[in-house]
């Protein structure tokens, strides 16, 4: 995971094409499905939903909740509500409707080997409506395992929505 900051300050809108998502608490998932399914070639297309690639993740997560990525346990950087057990969050996220998290990001970076994600913090600005981009992280494939495909997301924190981003230049 690398922190960028090409686009800070920058309006979103100037750089990437907004691919919407349904504000369902499924954006994440919505968003990546579609993203996956643009880096298809047309020969190889097998398309993705939302609903399978949360049962990716969350699969993945269970199968891996020992497994180090940048050197700490997967279990241990999960973000856990005061009270919440790791199968709790899990047993949550299975279930359509429930948010997805920068953690989900991560563990579908290790279910697509060779899938990069990009992730713009944004937020609005009243005077154009158009949004700025106050960070960018970059959540890349294990080591070792080259770059197939970049899925660039923006994540409104004030809304906590997610939405697929197609780079216009």
């Amino acid at each position: 995971m690398t922190a960028q900051s090409e686009y800070r300050g920058k309006y979103l809108q100037d750089h990437f094409k907004i691919i919407s998502s349904p504000s369902d608490g499924n954006c994440l998932f919505h968003s990546i499905a579609t993203g996956l399914n643009q880096n298809s070639s047309s020969s190889n297309k097998s398309s993705s939903n939302h609903l399978q690639v949360r049962k990716e993740i969350v699969n993945w997560i269970k199968n891996n909740l020992e497994t180090k990525v940048d050197g700490l346990e997967f279990k241990l950087a999960i973000f856990l509500n005061e009270g919440e057990t790791v199968s709790d969050y899990l047993k949550a996220l299975e279930k359509e409707g429930s948010y997805g998290d920068f953690c989900n990001i991560v563990a579908m970076s290790r279910v697509r080997p060779g899938t990069q994600f990009k992730i713009f913090l944004v937020e609005g600005s009243s005077s154009s409506g158009k949004k700025i981009i106050k960070a960018e992280i970059e959540v890349n494939p294990e080591d070792g395992v080259a770059v197939t495909s970049d899925i660039c997301l923006a994540y409104d924190e004030q809304k906590q929505h997610y939405d697929l981003l197609i780079p216009t230049h």
